[in-house]
Order: C-alpha cells, then structure tokens, then sequence
C-alpha cells in the first residue's frame, strides 16, 4: 500500500492527561561541557542514517510488512499556505520507527512511523527517551505569544509510551534564550542534557533538565 503526499491540516494531534504524577520540571540550567559528554555514552538519541534517501522531493519508506509510504512535497498546491516539505531526520531504535521532520507553513513538526507495520505517531519534536522506554519528553522552541511568559519559550511535554502510543502526561512552558536551538538532546539519570547553539555568534551552551516522576 502507498501513501501519498500527507497534507498538515489533515493531522490532528489528540492527547489525554494520565493519571500519574509528575513531581517536578525544572528550568533548564547551564552545565560545563564535559559532563555533557560523559553523561551522553550509552544513551537513547536519534540516529541520523543514511538508510533512506530523499529524491526528487519524494521519501520512500519501506516496511517489513511489504506495504510502502511514499512522502512527496507539496510545492505549494492550491497555494502558498500549503507548501509543505518533508525530510528524513533519522530512526530511533529503541522505539524502531523512522523520524521524518515536516516543514509547513509557520510551523514544522515531526512524524514517527513504525518500521515494521507504518503506524505513525505526531509530535513537535523528535522526542527524547527515558532510559527504561517509558516515558518520552518533546521541547519545542516557540517563538509565539501563546503563554504568559514573553517568547520565545520552550515548551516541555511529557508522554507516557504505551506499544509506541505517546499519550501526554505533564507539560511546562520556561523561558528560553534569544536565537538559541537546541542542536542535540539525551535523558539520563533523570536529567535531559542539551547542546544549544547560537547561530548568531556561533555560542554553545550545554544545559540540563530536572525530571522526577514517580513510576
């Protein structure tokens, strides 16, 4: 079976707060870079590779039950505001899908599709993993007024991972720095640990987040 070109307006994110709790989020706080680098062996992180190559503005993905996906770009058809692009940004393995990042007017956002049966899951970002493969975290750069706090912030969402179904258990909202984005991410020991980068001035700042949960 082939899928064509998948339109954003016709991908309706629907998530349920769970009934668990979860203790406390904490503002992002800057740390030296090698403990970065120590902390990042033997993590959970996205894979960048080159199994599946973009051509002639299509992505082909083949799944182990023999169907197919076929992701074309939509160039701007009826008109600009639906111009949609979309690129391989890479597999998660421990969750085996593959993650394709989608770049539509005003927004992008990014769709995890099951290696073996297509089943596909929609989020901001690419999420990152607690170590057990329970529960995922997203953070998403918002340049919008959309909270109280001045933009842009970042935007923090929780789910809890059920057979690959991502289902929203807490979320919180920090300011975040002028023309930074987060270039790298990991969860362990339960902290998440991020390389942020100013393009501007060509900065980076390694940071991490607190999460206590209770399991």
């Amino acid at each position: 079976m082939i899928k064509s070109t998948i339109l954003a307006f016709l991908l309706v994110l629907s998530f349920t707060l769970a009934a668990k709790d979860i203790n406390f989020i904490s503002a992002p706080k800057e740390i030296a870079k090698n403990i970065y680098l120590e902390n990042k062996l033997n993590s959970s992180v996205l894979v960048n590779n080159k199994d599946v190559i973009k051509k002639n503005g299509a992505i082909e993905l083949n799944f182990k039950n023999r169907s197919s996906w076929i992701i074309a770009d939509n160039i701007g058809i009826p008109n600009g505001d639906y111009k949609q692009t979309y690129d391989y940004a890479g597999s998660i393995p421990d969750l085996n899908v593959f993650v394709i990042k989608v770049n539509s007017y005003e927004n992008t956002s990014y769709l995890l599709i099951n290696k073996d049966t297509g089943a596909l899951n929609i989020l901001e970002e690419a999420p990152i993993l607690s170590e057990d493969k329970k529960i995922a975290l997203s953070l998403f750069i918002n340049i919008y007024d959309q909270h109280d706090i001045s933009p842009p912030t970042l935007d923090v969402k929780l789910f809890d991972v059920q057979d690959q179904n991502f289902e929203l258990i807490d979320s919180e909202v920090f300011p975040w720095k002028d023309n930074y984005e987060i270039i790298e991410s990991y969860w362990k020991n339960g902290l998440i640990y991020l390389k942020t980068h100013n393009e501007h001035d060509d900065t980076t700042v390694y940071e991490t987040i607190e999460i206590s949960k209770k399991y």
